[in-house]
């Protein structure tokens, strides 16, 4: 290893720290508003919550920077040129990732850019470690948490084909329904198939979105002749979804609720013929394999539960 002055390995540090942080600056100014667009966000349940985002990026940062340091002050500039190279291209795929996914909301370019970004890594991490070895290990963290990133990356844009940019649909004007919250039952556009628990096809569903993306328009059959439709809208003013449902039988179902951790739950109640009251409730649960779990609950006067269609949609 090369004598390097104190003064020089310092201001070395801090340079190497600053470069770090300045991708992870240019990565933030598209996810000045992430937090309330992850919210709205169809997510697994094992996503972690917003807020532990910043810390855990923070000390990646701090740790890619000493990183960065220990491999330049190694064997100097020259000798580290190719290991530095690399580090400075993932630092732009870094950057890149937030704009695509929290800025303009594209995700499959997103994890296109996060597979090179985890490629890159390996090839830094390879590098760094051959230079010194602690340079390498600092990297192994950020290597793991962007491995696990990469799989939600997949998934979250798997959830959420309409915010994401997963189905193209026809452009409109940008009015009042354009939003996150507006997209938040996106997950269930699409032509399904819905079957029972035991496998059995109880029937065929379409989902689409109308009146410039505002509604979602339910259309549902079986082959016994039963057919049903739904339309469904964010209320702005009120900050809640509502459904109304009417089908081939006669029932009029009047339903309200939004999202409760990334699942949609209506609400409503419907009067029997001998006027008693009845408690409706239907959950729409998205799957991380891309169906939807759609689990419907009655409940009488004494609060029993019980089930009233219990169906998955899979994507025809």
């Amino acid at each position: 290893m090369p004598r390097i002055p104190l003064t020089t390995q310092i201001a070395g540090l801090a340079g190497w720290l600053v470069i770090a942080f300045v991708a992870a600056a240019v990565g933030a100014a598209a996810s000045v508003e992430a937090g309330s667009f992850y919210r709205q966000l169809v997510l697994p349940v094992w996503a972690p919550p917003p807020w532990l985002f910043g810390p855990v990026w923070t000390v990646l940062y701090a740790l890619m920077g000493v990183a960065a340091w220990l491999a330049w002050r190694a064997d100097g500039l020259r000798a580290a040129r190719g290991a530095l190279t690399l580090f400075m291209l993932q630092l732009a795929l870094n950057a890149l990732w937030s704009w695509l996914f929290f800025g303009w909301h594209r995700g499959a370019l997103a994890f296109a850019d996060i597979v090179l970004l985890w490629i890159l890594i390996v090839a830094t991490v390879i590098a760094f470690w051959r230079l010194r070895a602690l340079a390498g290990a600092l990297l192994v963290p950020y290597l793991l948490w962007v491995s696990f990133a990469s799989v939600l990356s997949y998934v979250v844009w798997q959830l959420n084909p309409e915010l994401l940019g997963t189905h193209s649909t026809p452009a409109v004007a940008a009015d009042a329904c354009d939003g996150p919250a507006f997209r938040a039952f996106d997950f269930w556009l699409g032509e399904w198939n819905v079957h029972t628990p035991d496998g059995k096809l109880a029937g065929v569903n379409r989902i689409d979105r109308e009146y410039q993306g505002c509604v979602l328009h339910e259309r549902y059959t079986t082959a016994r002749g039963y057919s049903g439709e739904s339309l469904n809208i964010y209320d702005a003013t009120r900050k809640v979804w509502h459904q109304t449902w009417v089908d081939s039988s006669g029932t009029l179902l009047l339903l309200e609720g939004g999202l409760r951790e990334g699942r949609m739950v209506l609400e409503g109640r419907t009067t029997e013929a001998d006027g008693r009251i009845t408690r409706q409730r239907i959950t729409w649960t998205p799957n991380a394999d891309g169906s939807v779990r759609q689990f419907w609950e009655s409940a009488d006067a004494a609060g029993k539960w019980s089930t009233a269609f219990d169906g998955t949609y899979t994507r025809k």
